[in-house]
This record gives structure tokens, sequence and C-alpha cells, in this order.
């Protein structure tokens, strides 16, 4: 019961840009959905990010942290 409170207070305080897995996106934007269409302010003074590259530049700057880790050793 109160891991459902825990999970339904994180969903309500999430934001567009913050970082979600799938699962965790999808009931974001079913929820979004469901509320209508409403842009807060911050949504109007940041514009759309577009996420698609995003997977890649962690790829690589994981990769570029475990060169400089393996470097050390």
């Amino acid at each position: 019961m109160r891991l459902n409170d825990l999970l339904e207070e994180d969903l309500r305080n999430l934001k567009e840009t913050d970082l979600m897995g799938p699962t965790t996106r999808a009931e974001f934007n079913r929820r979004k959905k469901a509320a209508g269409p409403s842009v807060s302010s911050e949504e109007r003074k940041l514009g759309k990010y577009d996420f698609s590259k995003f997977d890649e530049i962690l790829q690589q700057r994981k990769s570029e942290q475990l060169k400089i880790a393996r470097s050390m050793f």
C-alpha cells in the first residue's frame, strides 16, 4: 500500500524533462493525455526537447568514464 502511495506521489511530481524509464514515461504520457491539453509556463519557456539522441550521448559519456577509470589502474 505504501509503495503505491509513493509511486502516485512521484508520478504527480514528475516534469516533462525528467528522466524516466519506459514504463514510467508511458504512465506519465497516459496521465498527461487524460488531464487534457494544459501547457505550463515552464514548458512554454523551454520549448520542446528532442530526446532522440539522448541515449547515444549517455552511452558515449559512460564509455568515456570507463576509459578514464581503466587508465587509472
